[in-house]
């Protein structure tokens, strides 16, 4: 009551709000047991009654603190809460992106708690078809300040994680999730004065994650005898053990130890005894993918890798796991599934084996086992280990001959443009009235500031001067008289490429049919004209006269354009006199380069789009020089 009083006393209906809206958070984040305690007073009639079933917990579940009954309680209204939308991505390998929209959670604790079995779930779906993908979140939030009232949006992002399918997604999430907690945490005690005003959303991206060639087939954990695939040459590769039994990893691993040169894919030509030669301790069959780590610690002297199967083409790929330090024993596996069964086989030559599948020469080739890259020399290979020990493994995709070559394709963007505005504002210093700093200390303090009092700007058509127009305003509130004009000319201009657009096409004189005979190749691309890309004539869309010769691809991409450029020397400076006038009136949107330096921004009035740029970006030198020059 106390803050709520010297808000009241300030006399600021903001300040009153947040104090309650703190206030109201507080009571929220009771402890469950707490609150449980103070409904154990109540009549038994009164209390709500718990299912026994929910009350069961797995030990999977018992180890992710979202995961728990009361959130799993809570998914029937859930969606009065948050709300999942998926969106589109412009990236290939992106499998699913999703935002959850927040719609009443005030505390990010309990938000990311609502949002935990979203992910989930459908982590475990894409995980069904996939063996890996790489997962990475980002929280938007808006901040206030409370001494001036302003609001902030800030984002918490993790890094990408890769989850297996064979890991404990619930528990890999939860990670993730508190991250943003912490990150949350270190934010507002980092002295920024700023307080939490409102969670926005929580933005969701599951990719693809092959860093050497894919993964496939179906999940299972049960290990059991499988057959290698027909089509594929493995039998002086890969050694594939009939074992009735669910320890095929322990018996490749004996494989290893005592190579049996009778019927090596038999169980009964290795030694019997295995807990004699490892630690199996903990350990349980099938070794899952996960447990590997836990083998390799109790078991030193063994170093593992295993590799997977791609489902489509049968070529090896992965690793879908990979040892952090190379022992004594090394070995290299492959791990075969079909639908609920899992099979491991010892890979006895990963250089023949990768060979066959990727070298077409059929010369004798050194693989790496970490990202499967192949060299002709021990030297190139030796050299290669040396940097990929440094790096995450990766797989280097090499496109096709056709697309290997790195070409300027955007022909459009050569044309000149219908339009072009061209702008400046010219501002006055005015002194700024201040107290005397004190002479004893270092100090800093605004002394003048510039104040706009002029502005003018030449409006340039490309294909008729009768449309050029100039116009010069001096005198109060030039932004407001510059950002109305821009308005008008946008509409203008509008009219005026509309109606020129319905003019007909002039026909070739005889000087420009004899160019379009002699024409081979398209100016704009410089490739030669074929049956598949045959020469066309150019037109132009506003005033119907022929302008060159070029090929069919090319002119299709020539479209009617209401892009105008207003172009500023030194946007960054005359941006200030007028960009707040400008937002005021329209909805401006920025490509940033810093936070107080812009490299472009676009605006629309009507059907005209209108593009501010910087010619000092292109042209770094004074308007006095450059008049000199070009």
């Amino acid at each position: 009551m106390q803050k709520i009083k010297a808000c009241h006393n300030e006399n600021s209906h903001i300040s009153l709000k947040r104090a309650l809206e703190n206030i109201l958070c507080k009571f929220k984040s009771l402890n469950l047991k707490l609150m449980l305690k103070i409904l154990s007073n109540a009549p038994v009639s009164l209390l709500p009654t718990v299912d026994n079933k929910r009350k069961t917990r797995t030990k999977e579940q018992a180890g992710c603190s979202y995961n728990t009954p009361e959130n799993r309680n809570r998914s029937s209204s859930r969606s009065s809460r948050i709300r999942w939308n998926e969106i589109s991505s412009a990236f290939k390998s992106r499998i699913r992106t999703g935002v959850i929209t927040n719609l009443t959670h005030k505390e990010p604790k309990v938000f990311l708690e609502d949002c935990f079995e979203f992910i989930s779930s459908r982590m475990k779906n894409i995980l069904k078809t996939m063996i890996n993908v790489k997962i990475n979140l980002e929280l938007c939030c808006i901040f206030i300040q409370p001494t001036k009232e302003e609001t902030f949006p800030k984002y918490f992002a993790t890094p990408n994680v890769t989850v297996s399918r064979f890991d404990n997604i619930p528990q890999n999430l939860t990670l993730l999730l508190e991250k943003i907690l912490k990150k949350i945490e270190d934010y507002q005690e980092s002295g920024s004065g700023l307080a939490l005003y409102s969670i926005e959303h929580l933005l969701v991206c599951i990719s693809k994650y092959s860093p050497i060639g894919g993964g496939g087939g179906g999940g299972g954990s049960r290990n059991s005898f499988l057959e290698l695939p027909d089509q594929v040459p493995w039998k002086k590769n890969v050694l594939n053990i009939r074992n009735d039994d669910r320890r095929c990893f322990v018996w490749c691993l004996m494989a290893h130890l005592f190579p049996a040169t009778n019927k090596p894919e038999l169980v009964s030509s290795y030694p019997q005894e295995l807990h004699s030669f490892f630690n199996l301790q903990g350990i349980d069959m099938p070794v899952k993918i996960a447990n590997i780590p836990k083998f390799e610690r109790q078991n030193p002297q063994f170093s593992i890798n295993v590799f997977c199967l791609d489902s489509k083409t049968n070529e090896i790929g992965g690793p879908i796991y990979h040892t952090k330090c190379v022992k004594e024993h090394h070995v290299n596996l492959l791990y075969l599934q079909k639908k609920s069964k899992a099979h491991y086989c010892l890979i006895l030559n990963l250089s023949t084996l990768v060979n066959k599948q990727k070298n077409k020469s059929h010369h004798r080739i050194k693989v790496c086992d970490r990202c499967l890259n192949y060299f002709y020399s021990i030297e190139k290979y030796e050299l290669h280990q040396q940097d990929c020990k440094l790096f995450d493994s990766v797989r280097v995709i090499v496109p096709d001959k056709s697309k290997a070559v790195l070409k300027f394709k955007n022909y459009r963007a050569m044309l000149r443009k219908p339009f072009v505005i061209y702008c400046d504002f010219e501002c006055f210093t005015m002194p700024i009235s201040h107290t005397k700093p004190n002479p004893l200390s270092s100090y800093a303090y605004n002394y003048q500031q510039h104040v706009a009092y002029s502005v003018g700007y030449y409006t340039v058509c490309s294909f008729n001067a009768v449309y050029n127009k100039f116009d010069l305003f001096r005198g109060a509130n030039p932004a407001g008289w510059f950002v109305s004009q821009l308005k008008a000319e946008s509409q203008r201009i509008y009219n005026i490429l509309s109606s020129e657009s319905s003019h007909s096409l002039i026909p070739l004189n005889e000087e420009e049919l004899e160019q379009h005979k002699l024409t081979n190749e398209c100016p704009n691309c410089s490739l030669s004209f074929s049956n598949t890309n045959p020469k066309v004539k150019h037109h132009c869309h506003y005033t119907g006269k022929y302008i060159a010769s070029i090929c069919n691809n090319c002119n299709l991409q020539i479209k009617k354009n209401f892009e105008v450029k207003v172009v500023f020397h030194n946007l960054n400076y005359d941006l200030h006199c007028f960009f707040q006038e400008l937002a005021a009136q329209a909805n401006v949107k920025l490509i940033p380069s810093t936070a107080e330096k812009y490299i472009s921004l676009s605006v629309y009035f009507g059907f005209v789009c209108l593009v501010f740029i910087d010619s000092f970006r292109f042209l770094p030198d004074s308007l006095d020089n450059l008049v000199k020059i070009l």
